[in-house]
This record gives structure tokens, sequence and C-alpha cells, in this order.
């Protein structure tokens, strides 16, 4: 049954409201927040609250899963928002972000400026990126990203 409370859990915070991040700073101020440290010295304190990271990128032939401390979702944070910045494209400085709360971010949500849909899109985007500090059963993952696996061979199966 504890699963099933986790599981739900993981769904109802992808699910729920979310807060969009606007700017560059504001970014960078949400990567400080979910290493729970405004600097680059987390007090003690800090560090012994502070929750394991579960982290997944999607790709259009499937996604990768992986497992941050908090130090290093700063790290990778700060990793995506440079790759986003080198491309120097006209729909984006930095990553489409959204986060469920501000102030104490626990799920983010990142959008690639370049597959972000476009004119006459029939569906909503999948993110590029989703961290969370819940850590979703494997059912929850299947559910939500399987149909990326099935977007490899999509092409050719059509012809």
């Amino acid at each position: 049954m504890q699963n099933d409370v986790q599981s739900d859990k993981f769904t109802s915070a992808y699910s729920g409201l979310f807060y969009g991040i606007v700017s560059e700073e504001a970014y960078i101020q949400m990567a400080d927040l979910a290493a729970r440290s405004d600097d680059k010295h987390p007090s003690e304190k800090e560090i012994e609250q502070a929750e394991e990271w579960f982290a997944l990128e999607t790709a259009r032939d499937g996604f990768q899963i992986f497992k941050f401390a908090p130090e290093e979702v700063r790290q990778k944070l700060m990793d995506i928002l440079a790759e986003v910045k080198a491309r120097k494209s006209l729909s984006g400085s930095c990553p489409y972000t959204y986060v469920q709360d501000r102030s104490h971010p626990q799920f983010i949500k990142l959008y690639d400026p370049l597959r972000s849909g476009g004119c006459g899109s029939q569906t909503a985007p999948d993110p590029w990126w989703v961290f969370s500090t819940i850590t979703p059963e494997k059912i929850e993952i299947e559910s939500l990203f399987g149909h990326l696996k099935k977007k490899k061979n999509f092409f050719f199966k059509n012809l």
C-alpha cells in the first residue's frame, strides 16, 4: 500500500499546479534553492536535511533516469542553462521552467525551447527534464513516459 501512496504523490505533483520561471536570474535562484543553499557552502543542517533528487531526461527515442545529491542537482540545472544559452537561439536563452513552489522547489519541469511544439501542434510537448524529490515507482514512469520508447522507429513504421 505504501508504494501506491508514493506513486500517487508523484503523479499528483507531476500533474499539479506549477509556476513559470521567466528570467535567468529567477532560474539561478531556483537552482540555488533546489540545493538548499544560496551560496556554495551550505550549512551542516542544510546538508543533513537535503533530499536526494530523482531526474528524468526525455529524448525523442526514449528517456534516461538519474539520481542527484542536492549539490549535484544545482550543477546539473546550471549545465542545462549553459547548454540552452550556448545555442544562441531566438526561441529562448533559458529552458522553459516550471516549479511547484518557487521558495522550496521539490518538483521542477524543464522544457527545451527548440522542442516545445509549434503552430498547429495537437499535443503538449513532453518535458525535457523532470527533477523531483519524490521518487516514482517504475509503473509511474512507464505510465507517464512509456510512449517515448515507441517513438524510436515511428517514422519508419508509417512508411
